[in-house]
């Protein structure tokens, strides 16, 4: 997990470290991650959340529609325009056992990347030089979009 691009556990040994200099009269790590992490989404120092679980056809298919879309309109590049794929996932998550939910975020995450990277390799059957950002013809993708579900077995 990245806050501010930085990896989490760095971002937390910056807050405490802040917060050491903004209340040097207080000797104790007062800092807490916990305030800021929702519940079941520390991974700090785990592995065990890296595996695919189930995940709902809806939700699926929303990060399918919203990867397929994203892509479109930001030419393979996420945009001002494009919507927020970590938002639908948080919100998915807040509605999981605690103990599925970064499981269930990194299946999303693995569904997404998988789908945006089909989308990439039909770019590049049509134009074997296109780079991300470059404007593409979006019929490309109607035979694709018209022939294919997403994979239930995921």
């Amino acid at each position: 997990m990245r806050i501010g691009g930085q990896p989490l556990s760095i971002w937390i040994k910056t807050m405490q470290q802040a917060d050491r200099i903004s209340n040097p009269q207080n000797q104790q790590e007062t800092f807490d991650p916990s305030k800021f992490i929702e519940p079941g989404m520390d991974i700090t120092g785990r592995s065990d959340w890296k595996k695919l679980v189930e995940v709902s056809d809806d939700i699926k298919e929303k990060v399918i529609e919203q990867t397929r879309k994203n892509f479109i309109n930001g030419f393979g590049m996420v945009n001002e325009k494009s919507e927020s794929f970590n938002e639908l996932i948080k919100k998915h998550a807040k509605t999981l056992p605690v103990d599925e939910r970064a499981s269930a975020m990194w299946t999303l995450t693995q569904i997404k990347t998988a789908e945006a990277q089909k989308l990439v390799d039909i770019v590049r059957e049509n134009n074997p030089t296109w780079k991300h950002g470059e404007p593409f013809d979006p019929n490309i993708f109607d035979e694709y979009f018209s022939n294919t579900r997403f994979d239930k077995r995921v």
